[in-house]
């Protein structure tokens, strides 16, 4: 319930920036905007925030709790928790690099206007709602009592919450103080594979291309003369020559119609007579 608060949110600063920036939707085409929108800043701070799940949003006892419960997973709980802490990470770091880089630094495209209380009274409804969304308690407890998991205490409690706060530091280190220069790692040949992999959609396109539609398309063309349709085929095919055949007999002549009948009496005498007249000897 918590995400769809900030995911709302979110969505719906993105489109009042886009509204007020003449529908630009590139975000390098922006900056400079906390001052101009300031509706839309604080819509997309908490949101980002939220999804980060910083400390006490509503986006913190929902990711917190499902980390910590994937910790105590019987299949490799540990490592489930360090690729949701990662995942946490990353999270934390493309959310404030979108903040710093739209509402921050120098005006590229100035707003024609802020977005009307239409738009921001949705906004600042959801604002509430991603800041302490998470203290709405669903009583399920008694419903699932499997949900009642141990409490942690300790370094696995501490590092949970304080990786979106390190993910929100590389953030600003990046892309608002430029303290950390990664032309280098971008520059470099990995960094270039990386970026080709990642602008080509992680090669799902590829992936999907190859395994699914080229080997459907193959079986599709093996299939097109398999022995069934042949058989079908075959079996129209005759008909439809039985059909011809047939109706060039319908002519609606009738002396034609008495000739055939008088060969066809002929023919049944001669079988008669060679046949001994179907008796028996």
């Amino acid at each position: 319930m918590t995400h769809a608060f900030f995911k709302a949110l979110l969505f719906l600063a993105a489109g009042a920036v886009i509204y007020s920036l003449h529908h630009e939707h590139n975000i390098f085409k922006m900056g400079g905007l906390r001052k101009k929108l300031p509706v839309a800043f604080w819509s997309f701070l908490i949101g980002s925030a939220a999804l980060a799940a910083l400390p006490f949003t509503s986006g913190f006892y929902s990711k917190d709790a499902i980390l910590l419960a994937a910790y105590e997973n019987a299949w490799q709980g540990p490592v489930l928790w360090g690729i949701g802490l990662l995942g946490a990470l990353l999270t934390s770091i493309y959310s404030f690099r979108l903040v710093f880089i739209v509402f921050f630094g120098e005006v590229k495209t100035e707003p024609s206007q802020p977005a009307g209380w239409l738009m921001a009274a949705p906004l600042l409804v959801l604002c509430l709602l991603a800041l302490v969304g998470g203290f709405i308690v669903i009583p399920v407890m008694d419903v699932f009592p499997a949900a009642m998991g141990p409490s942690h205490d300790g370094l696995i409690a501490i590092i949970t919450p304080a990786v979106p706060i390190v993910g929100v530091v590389i953030a600003y280190l990046i892309f608002l103080s430029h303290s950390i220069d990664i032309s280098f790692w971008t520059d470099s040949k990995i960094g270039k594979a990386l970026n080709r992999f990642w602008f080509s959609h992680w090669a799902m396109d590829w992936l999907y291309d190859t395994f699914i539609v080229k080997p459907y398309a193959w079986m599709a063309h093996v299939n097109r003369t398999d022995i069934v349709d042949w058989f079908y085929n075959f079996t129209a095919d005759m008909i439809r020559f039985l059909h011809d055949l047939t109706t060039q007999s319908q002519t609606g002549q009738l002396r034609t119609y008495a000739g055939v009948m008088a060969l066809g009496l002929a023919a049944i005498t001669a079988i008669a007579l060679f046949t001994g007249g179907g008796t028996a000897p």
